[in-house]
Order: C-alpha cells, then sequence, then structure tokens
C-alpha cells in the first residue's frame, strides 16, 4: 500500500498514512474527507530506512515524519547544499560580519590571522606539540 499524505480540514495534517486505495479520501482519525498528496515509493529492491543526523544543528531524525515536523517547528531554518548560491551568500555575509568586528576592534584580517598563530603556537609549545626554535648565528 502507497503512504500517504492527509490534510484534513478538522485535524489538520497526517503524515505517513498507510491505507487502501479506496479509504485513501476520508481522514484516518475522524473518516471526514480530506485531500491527499500521494509520496511516490520504491517498488524494486530493498528500502532501507537511514537515520539522519545533522552535525550542525546536533538534531537526529529516525524517521521522515520526525525531520518534518522538526522543520514546520522551525520555519526560519534554511537548508542549504554545499556549493549552493544560498551557502555562497551565507559564507560572504558571516565574512563580512567577521570583517565588521575586527575593524570596531582596530584590527586587519593579517592581524587577526597572525594573532591566532601565535596563540597556537604557545599552545602547542605549551602542550609539547612544538619544539622551540633556537637560531645560531
Amino acid at each position: 500500500m502507497p503512504l500517504y499524505h492527509q490534510d484534513c480540514p478538522k485535524c489538520g495534517d497526517i503524515p505517513d498514512v498507510i491505507c487502501a486505495v479506496k479509504d485513501y479520501k476520508t481522514c484516518s482519525k475522524c473518516g471526514g474527507p480530506c485531500e491527499v498528496l500521494l509520496y511516490p515509493v520504491r517498488t524494486v529492491g530493498i528500502v532501507f530506512s537511514n537515520v539522519e543526523v545533522n552535525q550542525q544543528l546536533g538534531t537526529r531524525w529516525e524517521t521522515n515524519a520526525q525531520k518534518r515536523a522538526w522543520e514546520k517547528a522551525h520555519p526560519n531554518h534554511i537548508a542549504m547544499a554545499k556549493g549552493s548560491p544560498e551557502e555562497k551568500d551565507f559564507n560572504w555575509r558571516a565574512k563580512q560580519q567577521m570583517h565588521q568586528a575586527l575593524k570596531k576592534g582596530g584590527l586587519t584580517l593579517e592581524e587577526h590571522k597572525q594573532g591566532c598563530r601565535e596563540e597556537q603556537r604557545a599552545k602547542d609549545l605549551k602542550t609539547g606539540k612544538a619544539e622551540k626554535k633556537i637560531c645560531v648565528t
């Protein structure tokens, strides 16, 4: 049987309903009429349900219904594919904010990078990851 997404005027959205073709236009909760979207289902081979984990958001979805519910609860969330125009725009805006913050603090980007390298070198010397350079003339 195919999966349906029912939109009932009384009950609201009901995702992932499994029912017979003859019953797909009746709400699975209240039995009233509803609108239906048919989801395509793979008919050949085994379909495995993989857990999706988003490390940036710190979120884990066991089912598509959980992911759709999360996306509905977070309408301002925008999914970005790597290399997409949205990602490029986001990165550009982040760099602009960083440059503004550095300028406000009286630093240039090169001075900031040099300071970061010096801090990392000092940490590495303390932990023994780097050796002290001795120059002999």
